[in-house]
């Protein structure tokens, strides 16, 4: 890089005025130097030196104090200095999996100084080199390993790459350095600017917040409880973003009563703080300096559930299926005519689209035009490869209507696939729920050849794309080695919903039983034996792959066999759970999963799926240096801890803002409305029915029992 410095000072020496730049900073016998190395450039033949103006001079400036350090100015020294400083060097334990050579970007990003005579300041930004491990680079693909410098702030990732690629032409003894060179990254690659969008936003969410505090303050301090205008249907709406009667409703905790599933509030919360976990240690893999120390650990047994905790989102999976079917035929037994009408069909999706999309887009549109020009301004979120496009901007319609999940260069916000894989197993829920209805024994007929169909097509994909057993990241057959191939995973296994799909019928299963059968009498033994046979099954799915994660191959046959049924037997042992908690045969586990203290907490789980994932990547963020992995209690206490606490309190915020909110709107508007009815000639007189909607019967979420998990 310094012979690019070198380059650019005496290419433009000839047509550069020194005199009103350089004459307080060097000397006569300096600009000779100069003369001499542009006369030795110009017999170089076919040099292209294609850099913007501002980064050309800066580079001249630079490129001057460099090649005579002994005659610059001690504020122009101090400066070169500064950026040698913090640039990267070579640290120890590089053999320890260190692929990022981290520079000091505190360092980088204060130092500035004032041209003489010019009407703008030199100033320098972070940025990063991605080479090749091993020979020349041929694509940003190649990029093994990361060099940060501090340059010029003028010069675009562009500039620096134009000027590496002259360097072989000025000192051949450097071209295996600049062909190693893959890309070169700055943060305004990364940075993106306040948009219209952006400004937008932030006027939505202070109208909206302004909105919830002037609710709130009326229905607390101003408007009594009793009174009549409560009932007017103008002010139920503006009271339905009361901030005081939402976070009253969520934090509220009452016993749960019969006819209630107890231990669906502590399995969200449970998965949810497990996949928090899982993404949390997945990150600081990514990050850390010394993978290879992180990776020991993965060495013991029970660090499994690490690398196995993508069976939280199966749990989420099955707990959708079963509130789903449990809820609607709650409903279809009160009033079978309506639900079974079209505008019955119509509102359950309705209704649906509604509850859930209210939060995922205001977090989805947050994400897009606020976290990514205010927060994504680390080294941290530097790549080898800048993308051509935003997907949040160029997919944002697929997002919205939740089909990016086929794509995975079109997913926004990274963890949203769930979203999309669930609302589109939904859609095509009545394919079991309809013929369950109208005849058990055929729905139960349907949904098991669909649970066969769905296991035969995870047997073949395995076996036609010789994938691994799952998506974890390790093992002789890992995904991660081949970017085409995991590209492929996710979208033929992993976020497909026909797969995906096992649990969730399992969920509608369960869920059908539960309402079905009010009391079930289960013999003690029995309840016994089944709680055996359920955890064996749970802990062969989650431990089964110790040997193979080791790094032990598994047959084609075993890889097959693993993918396609430890979801079903992961499934079978929340069943067993499930149902024994219901009819009263938990015992003290159904004690436990039934606290009050759940029950917060589980309603704050949809909204903390929404906001999690950002919130991680903005904690690892501020890590300004280089991340070293010592052992799991450093990244339980220092990241783990710290982002389930924010994560509740920013779910909290969210369900506030817009969650709650959404959901009486939608009672209030799709209610049927009073109708002004006189009884008596003397006067008028109002009848007011505050009736409900027939889907708010059918899909209620009620304060224990929220369908959108």
């Amino acid at each position: 890089m310094l012979a690019g410095y070198r380059e650019a000072a005496a290419k433009n020496y000839g047509n550069f005025d020194a005199s009103t730049l350089f004459e307080p900073l060097i000397s006569l016998k300096r600009l000779e130097f100069y003369g001499k190395l542009s006369s030795k450039l110009a017999d170089i033949p076919n040099l292209n030196f294609n850099v913007t103006s501002e980064c050309e001079e800066d580079l001249l400036i630079i490129g001057a104090a460099a090649l005579d350090p002994n005659n610059t100015a001690p504020k122009l020294a101090q400066v070169l200095s500064q950026m040698m400083d913090a640039t990267a060097k070579i640290p120890p334990g590089m053999l320890r999996g260190s692929h990022y050579l981290y520079g000091f970007k505190q360092e980088c990003d204060v130092i500035n100084y004032k041209l003489p005579n010019r009407n703008r300041e030199f100033s320098t930004a972070y940025s990063r080199a991605f080479l090749s491990a091993s020979g020349p680079c041929t694509g940003p693909e190649k990029a093994a390993l990361g060099f940060d410098i501090c340059m010029p702030s003028s010069c675009s990732s562009t500039d620096l790459e134009n000027i590496v690629s002259i360097i072989p032409k000025i000192n051949a003894t450097f071209a295996p350095i600049a062909d190693s060179v893959c890309s070169i990254n700055t943060l305004a690659d990364i940075n993106k600017s306040m948009t219209t969008g952006s400004w937008i936003m932030v006027a939505f969410l202070s109208i909206l917040s302004a909105l919830v505090i002037l609710s709130g303050i009326t229905d607390y301090c101003i408007l009594p409880s009793n009174s009549p205008l409560r009932k007017q249907f103008e002010i139920e709406l503006f009271l339905s973003f009361s901030g005081y009667k939402s976070v009253c409703e969520i934090l509220s905790a009452t016993k749960f009563k019969k006819g209630q599933i107890g231990p669906i509030n502590c399995l969200r919360v449970m998965s949810m703080f497990w996949v928090i976990f899982g993404h949390v240690c997945l990150s600081a893999m990514s990050y850390s300096d010394n993978i290879l120390d992180f990776m020991s650990v993965l060495d013991y047994f029970l660090t499994q559930i690490i690398e196995n905790a993508l069976f939280s989102v199966d749990t989420f999976f099955f707990i959708g299926g079963v509130l789903l079917a449990f809820m609607w035929f709650k409903g279809y037994e009160k009033d079978r005519r309506k639900l079974m009408s079209p505008q019955g069909w119509i509102m359950f999706y309705v209704h649906r689209i509604i509850r859930l999309s209210a939060p995922y887009w205001v977090a989805l549109l947050t994400y897009t035009y606020l976290f990514n020009p205010l927060l994504t301004q680390d080294m941290l979120f530097f790549t080898p490869i800048t993308p051509k496009y935003n997907p949040c901007t160029k997919f944002m319609w697929k997002n919205m209507l939740y089909i990016f999940n086929f794509n995975i260069s079109e997913i926004c916000l990274g963890q949203a696939w769930y979203l999309a894989t669930d609302m589109q197993m939904y859609v095509a829920t009545p394919i079991i729920l309809i013929p369950l209805a109208l005849y058990p024994i055929i729905g139960w007929i349907v949904a098991i050849t669909l649970l066969i169909l769905s296991t035969a097509a995870n047997v073949f994909t395995v076996y036609h794309y010789n994938f691994p057993p799952t998506g974890t990241l390790f093992g002789p057959d890992a995904i991660s080695s081949d970017p085409v191939r995991q590209a492929n995973y996710f979208k033929l296994v992993y976020y497909a919903p026909w797969i995906r799909c096992q649990i969730y019928i399992m969920g509608l299963l369960v869920g059908w039983c539960l309402q079905k059968y009010k009391d079930v009498r289960i013999n003690k033994i029995l309840n016994l034996i089944l709680w055996g046979l359920g955890a064996s099954l749970m802990l062969t799915a989650l431990f089964g792959l110790y040997h193979y994660n080791q790094g032990n191959p598994l047959s084609l046959f075993w890889r097959a066999a693993y993918s396609s049924l430890s979801r079903p037997a992961w499934g079978l042992g929340l069943t067993w759970l499930t149902v024994s908690c219901y009819y009263g045969y938990g015992g003290p586990i159904n004690q436990f999963m039934s606290w009050n203290i759940w029950v917060p907490l589980g309603r704050l789980s949809y909204c903390a799926y929404l906001v999690h994932y950002p919130l991680i990547d903005y904690v690892y963020g501020l890590e300004k240096n280089a991340i070293y992995y010592s052992s799991l209690w450093q990244i339980i206490m220092n990241y783990f801890i710290p982002t389930v606490t924010i994560t509740f309190a920013l779910a909290l915020v969210l369900s506030v803002l817009v969650e709650v909110p959404a959901g009486k709107l939608e009672t209030l508007l799709l209610r049927p409305r009073p109708r002004e009815k006189h009884l008596k000639a003397d006067g008028p007189s109002w009848e007011i029915t505050n009736g409900k909607t027939n889907i708010e019967e059918i899909i209620i979420i009620e304060k224990n029992d929220d369908v959108k998990f």
